[in-house]
Formats: C-alpha cells, sequence, structure tokens
C-alpha cells in the first residue's frame, strides 16, 4: 500500500469542527470551537499524520526502505509511526531515550515491538545527539527528526490551515511540543491570532524556531504560564478536568497536551482575558496518551 491510499482509505479527512456549550462560556459571553483531529484516526491521530504525510511520501518518492526517527518511552509521534511503518511495509528504527528500559516497560512499546518495530534504548546523553547509535543500519532509510519538528514538518500544516481558512475565528489554541504544529500554522494563517500552550520548559527554543522559520512571528503567542511541574507526571487536578471535560462533553482528551491546553483556556476564561463575543477555535491535535 501507498501513502496516499493509506490515507484515502484509513484517515478521515477533513476532520470536523464541532461547537461546544459550557455554563462557563455562556457567563463570560464567549462562543468556543474544537476542531477534532483526533478523529484522523484511531492511532494516527491530529497532527502526528498532519505532520508524517510529507516525510513518508518524500520516503516513497526516495525508494527508501525504512524509518529512523526519536523520541520517549510514551511518545504518540514513534507509536504513530509504528503503526504506519508496518502498515506501508516500511521497516521503522525507533531510538528511544533511557537506556535502563525494554520493549516490555510499558504496553506502547510492547505494542511497537509487535509491529515489528527495532527499538533501541540509549542513555540521555546520546540521546541529546539525535543521531543513530552504532549498529542501526541507515542505508537507504529516511531520518524523521524527534517530534516531526524541520521544514518538512512545518510545511506540512498546510493542510490543516487550509481546512482552517473559512472558520471564523478570533483566537486559535494549539498545544505545543516541539513546536511543527503551532509554526505551520503561524505560516499559512499569518492574517490570525493563534496561541501555543507549552507542555515542556522549551519556550527559548520554540520561540528561536519561530524567529528563524517565519518571516513575521507577531501573530504567535506562546504561553508559558501553565506548564506543570514535571512533563508526563501525574497531576491530580488536570487528570480530574479531562474526566469532567469527557463526561460534560462526551469525548476524551489527555493531559500532557490537548487537556492542559484546553484546562488553560478555560482558566483565561475565567480570567476574563477574552472580550464578551470572542469565538475561539480549539485544536484536539490527537495522541492517545
Amino acid at each position: 500500500m501507498d501513502v496516499i491510499s493509506f490515507e484515502k482509505e484509513f484517515i478521515n479527512l477533513p476532520s470536523p469542527v464541532q461547537s461546544l456549550e459550557h455554563p462557563l462560556f455562556e457567563k463570560y459571553g464567549v462562543e468556543v470551537l474544537i476542531k477534532r483531529d483526533d478523529l484522523l484516526h484511531p492511532i494516527v491521530s491530529g497532527n502526528k499524520w498532519r505532520k508524517l504525510k510529507e516525510y513518508l511520501l518524500i520516503a516513497q518518492k526516495q525508494g527508501n526502505k525504512g524509518i529512523i526517527s526519536f523520541g520517549g518511552a510514551y511518545s504518540n509521534h514513534l507509536y504513530a509511526l509504528s503503526y504506519v511503518c508496518n502498515s506501508l511495509n516500511l521497516s521503522f528504527d525507533a531510538i528511544i531515550r533511557g537506556n535502563e528500559l525494554n520493549s516490555t516497560s510499558n504496553v506502547y512499546l510492547e505494542q511497537m515491538n509487535s509491529w515489528g518495530t527495532n527499538l533501541h534504548f540509549v542513555n540521555r546523553e546520546d540521546y541529546r545527539e539525535k543521531i543513530a547509535p552504532i549498529g542501526v543500519i541507515t542505508t537507504n532509510k529516511l531520518i524523521i527528526p524527534e517530534g516531526g519538528f524541520s521544514e518538512i514538518g512545518v510545511d506540512s500544516m498546510i493542510g490543516l490551515a487550509n481546512e482552517l481558512e473559512n472558520i471564523t475565528f478570533n483566537h486559535l489554541f494549539t498545544a505545543v511540543g516541539t513546536g511543527t504544529t503551532i509554526i505551520g500554522l503561524g505560516r499559512f494563517l499569518n492574517q490570525k491570532t493563534i496561541h501555543g500552550i507549552l507542555s515542556l520548559k522549551n519556550k527559548s527554543e520554540i520561540q528561536d524556531h519561530l524567529n528563524q522559520t517565519l518571516r513575521n512571528s507577531s501573530n504567535v503567542i506562546i504561553w508559558d504560564q501553565f506548564i506543570q511541574k514535571k512533563y508526563g507526571k501525574k497531576n491530580t487536578e488536570l487528570e480530574q478536568f479531562c474526566i469532567d471535560f469527557k463526561s460534560h462533553f462526551g469525548f476524551e482528551i489527555e493531559p500532557i497536551y490537548t487537556g492542559l491546553m484546553i484546562q488553560s483556556v478555560f482558566q483565561l476564561i475565567e480570567d476574563k482575558y477574552f472580550e464578551t463575543g470572542t469565538k475561539i477555535l480549539l485544536l484536539h491535535s490527537g495522541g492517545i496518551k
């Protein structure tokens, strides 16, 4: 199966936009919509497919036989890549941060292993170099940066931007990890105000990427006020917010990215950041954990 056939058969494009109703929104006179990119696919959802598609097309065009990429033990990026490579009959080498780990350290690594992914666990110092460790064959393989961040990943956001172009809103909010999604949206929706809620303590890195990648990034606002104490660690209040959100709205959000972003928007509404009549668009960027 080739990349376009996979997309046509398994990826549900375009994703729908849903209006959200909540007493908080009514109290402060704001309208909230959500772009449901989580519905693109159960595993390769949201910005995972949006970012990976162009890389996969390049690999297909170049005749690459495999993919190499990087991430943590719970990386949605690696998990999605593992699934897609298995579906497209491509070999996949996942370089994973943490040499104390193994293929049975969590259910996601176990699943990736079952899909035929070659799991390589490296110490954190070596991982920072973002190079394939000794023993990993790189010949005829495409290397995808951690989280898909590069000019290729940024440019791949044009499909999402085109879907958002004709939606009326005053503010667009998205979660930020490596910054690929928000930088791409900043490039292609440069007349819109776009907010990024950071999950990691990497504001200076994201800001540098914005300044280096975009001619003008004045429409992009990066928030670091809502970062949790330690990335990926349990936060009872945030987890309860996600549970309450699902109970009220009927669909799931995970706490690390989309959940944190939406909780932050709720807080900004309570803080009267938005004027009455403001229309807010949230991007549900998928992810299963």
